[in-house]
Order: structure tokens, then sequence, then C-alpha cells
């Protein structure tokens, strides 16, 4: 965290459509309190994404660098 700004870095070979969104808005639940670290766990395990927190908006997010 720096300011009021929080920097979240991921790195991967790839990404499906809206994944980061999605990781995203499961760790805002889980910082606001909506979900324990328990329901946090049991969605992030379970690869559903049924099961995940609605994602993020895509505002603040945004793609730095892509190496091919």
């Amino acid at each position: 965290k720096k300011n009021d700004m929080i920097k979240i870095k991921l790195i991967s070979k790839s990404f499906l459509q809206n994944q980061v969104r999605s990781m995203i808005g499961c760790l805002i639940y889980l910082s606001t309190g909506k979900w324990s670290i328990i329901q946090f766990k049991k969605a992030f395990r379970s690869k559903k994404r049924i099961l995940c927190a609605p994602p993020a908006p895509p505002e603040g997010l945004f793609l730095v660098r892509v190496i091919y």
C-alpha cells in the first residue's frame, strides 16, 4: 500500500478472460469482511468461477507489460 493506492503484481504465462478482475474481487470481499479467510480459501481452491466474488470493476486495473 502506498498512500491511497494498493499495488498488486500478478505474473503468469497466461490469464483467462476476467481472471484478474475475479481474483481482485475475491480479495476485496476478504479485505472488507464479507468473507472469512476460510471462505476465501474455499473459493480459491475450488477453481470454480461460480464460487468467486463478483469481478472487480476494470477502473484502476492496468496491464503493465507483456513479454512474448
